[in-house]
């Protein structure tokens, strides 16, 4: 009989009242529906859009929001990973990753072009890779090159730690070695790893590698040397900047003709005649010089420096004071020259990789004389020389880039469209990258990290079977035959429903530890055979059978354990498969004791690794950690609600 009839329906108080309870329900579902999106919007998301709190990813319907993203995973990568690195990358100011934008100045096509045309120009030693890792998140050349570790030693961790000597866990805490090429003394390892990383860089796109501003090392060296302040600099180079990240890096040391063609246009006139004089001039052209000159002594690597053969004899006369003898030097140089005479000035620095070779370039650009003998060929200045050599023109160059440049250098490397570029053109590719990435980490991280995932099949299955089986049989003895002290029995199984289980949980591992079942599978079986609550619940159930059943099953000559496991059992489906699913629950969500009875990491289930990954994982992996966790429960709930509603609904009705 339904609660309101028809005639009752036809009132508009009824109505009404259908309305509000429905848009209630509609209102309570869409408040748990909001937090469910942003929590799989997050588990799909990175540092840069995690905040966003959106109820669908941003960068699946805008280009801005990936391109913010990509950028993230290429320049937070080890040495790049900052803001400040990325301001040096895109010669601007930056508050945060969120300021990016397409880039909207000169015309892109022309302009990417030349980049096309140039880019072969620079020399392998300048470029390094990105798109590797930013504290604990991840970049995608990082996962490639654990991926291809895994498959280069068949995943077996082991028998990497036995060649490389080392003691990793699994091949996703591996990270690639770093190439800080913008570090003064820095030179490539003679280490098997990095001989395996060479191979690896092989296989990976060069639109992935990254060709480092020693510019934006130049203005960032300025505006520490200057304390932020451009006012102050240009009082003392006597320009007319407005940015610090506008200043060029000369290619040589500046005299007072680059002092005049590096201030800016309007002023560069005033600035050539104040150089024509004598007092301030002088000091305004040795202050640009003698900052150039700090700057090439004490940030410029070797790699991006071009030796004037003017410094071959002053080179030689520094090794004959330093070595001595030849011999001394053939051992450090790893060479076989026959005197110092024949000892040649260093031509590739780009691709030096002899430490001492190194240290002994730096030492002779501390003599008088020296930096004036130095030309720069950092990325910057041979697009410069690259633009130079096609348009000869700054009105043709101009004119082609559709940009408004008053001198070449003015034109610095366009980074942020080449990246826009990228980004572009392989879209639908990023887009399914972020949408894996997490979830690929999570999966990588529990299927090779140890055997959770057997161990907790193991764990939940024999939970389920213990407690479909044990719990039934103490339920079924207690209704079936009615001991004088059911009651008893019963108040003391409600009892252990009054104490959480954590209170528990020292006496039983005390327990386990002095039957000496602690890391086995034992530890996490025995304290929950028996459960109070199901007790309880299956004997008021089997209570409400009707006694016929069992009178007649034993007429027709049925023993208790075919009434138990053919009658009984089969009635009872629906409140076994809500307590099949409690303990599925219960054994698969428990971390807390799993850890504490099993500290062995070849122990550990699902949720003590996912626990554990909280350690080092981003806030958006653990968010995917999550929604990963809750798979299982959710799948099991969907296809046994129908038999979990029965359980609670046909009782009641009874």
């Amino acid at each position: 009989m339904p609660l309101v009839d028809q005639v009752g329906r036809r009132s508009r108080k009824v109505v009404l009242g259908f309305v509000l309870t429905y848009a209630l329900l509609i209102i309570g579902g869409a408040s748990m529906v909001y937090p469910f999106a942003i929590m799989l919007t997050s588990s799909v998301s990175s540092t840069v859009d995690y905040n966003e709190f959106s109820v669908y990813p941003k960068y699946l319907f805008d280009d801005a929001w990936l391109y913010r993203k990509v950028i993230h995973d290429r320049y937070n990568s080890g040495y790049w990973g900052s803001i400040p690195d990325l301001r040096k990358q895109y010669h601007r100011d930056l508050i945060e990753i969120k300021e990016l934008g397409p880039p909207e100045d000169g015309d892109p096509p022309s302009i990417l072009r030349d980049w096309d045309a140039f880019r072969e120009r620079i020399p392998d030693g300048h470029w390094v890779p990105g798109h590797l890792k930013a504290g604990y998140e991840d970049g995608r050349i990082q996962r490639l090159y654990r991926e291809w570790l895994a498959a280069r030693y068949e995943d077996d961790i082991d028998r990497y730690n036995q060649v490389h000597r080392t003691a990793h866990e699994a091949f996703s805490r591996i990270d690639a070695p770093q190439e800080p090429r913008t570090v003064r003394e820095w030179v490539p390892p003679e280490t098997l790893s990095y001989r395996e990383w060479l191979d690896f860089r092989t296989t990976v796109p060069r639109e992935w590698f990254l060709a480092p501003s020693l510019e934006g090392v130049w203005q960032q060296f300025l505006l520490g040397r200057y304390q932020k302040s451009i006012t102050a600099l240009n009082n003392a180079w006597g320009t007319d900047h407005r940015d610090f990240w506008r200043i060029p890096l000369p290619e040589r040391r500046p005299d007072r003709e680059s002092t005049a063609a590096l201030a800016p246009t309007r002023e560069r006139a005033d600035v050539s005649e104040a150089n024509a004089g004598r007092g301030g001039s002088r000091s305004q052209q040795s202050a640009m010089a003698r900052d150039w000159d700090a700057f090439l002594l004490q940030q410029v690597p070797p790699r991006y420096l071009d030796l004037s053969p003017d410094l071959v004899q002053p080179y030689r006369e520094m090794l004959a004071q330093k070595y001595e003898t030849i011999e001394h030097l053939n051992e450090e140089y790893g060479s076989s020259y026959s005197t110092f005479a024949d000892v040649p000035l260093a031509t590739d620095l780009a691709n030096e990789d002899r430490l001492p070779v190194v240290k002994d370039v730096l030492s002779l650009l501390e003599r008088p004389g020296a930096c004036a003998q130095i030309r720069l060929v950092d990325p910057d200045n041979r697009w410069r020389a690259f633009l130079r050599e096609k348009y000869v023109t700054i009105d043709r160059l101009n004119a082609a880039h559709k940009t408004s440049h008053a001198s070449f250098e003015e034109a610095a490397v366009p980074n942020a469209l080449v990246d826009w570029h990228a980004v572009q053109s392989a879209s639908g590719e990023w887009r399914r990258y972020f949408l894996a990435a997490n979830y690929g980490e999570v999966f990588t991280f529990l299927l090779k990290h140890g055997r959770a995932l057997i161990n907790t099949v193991v764990y939940c299955v024999a939970m389920i079977a213990v407690t479909l089986i044990i719990n039934p049989l103490c339920a079924y003895a207690l209704s079936r035959f009615s001991p004088g002290c059911t009651n008893k029995i019963l108040l003391f199984l409600l009892a252990t429903m009054a104490f959480p289980s954590e209170v528990a949980m020292i006496p039983n591992f005390l327990l386990l530890r002095d039957l000496g079942l602690l890391n086995t599978y034992w530890a996490l079986i025995l304290p929950g055979v028996a459960n109070g609550y199901s007790i309880f619940l299956l004997k008021g159930f089997f209570d409400s059978l009707p006694r016929e059943l069992y009178e007649a099953a034993v007429m027709d000559g049925a023993g208790e354990m075919t009434i138990f496991w053919r009658i009984t059992l089969p009635l009872a489906r629906p409140v076994l498969a809500y307590l099949g699913l409690a303990a599925f629950t219960s054994a698969y969500q428990a971390f807390l004791f799993a850890m504490v009875t099993c500290p062995d990491p070849k122990r550990w289930t699902i949720m003590v690794f996912l626990f554990d990954m909280r350690n080092w994982a981003t806030n958006s992996t653990t968010m995917a950690a999550l929604v990963t966790a809750s798979i299982p429960t959710l799948l099991i709930f969907v296809f046994s609600q129908k038999i979990i509603m029965r359980g609670i609904v046909v009782p009641i009705e009874k």
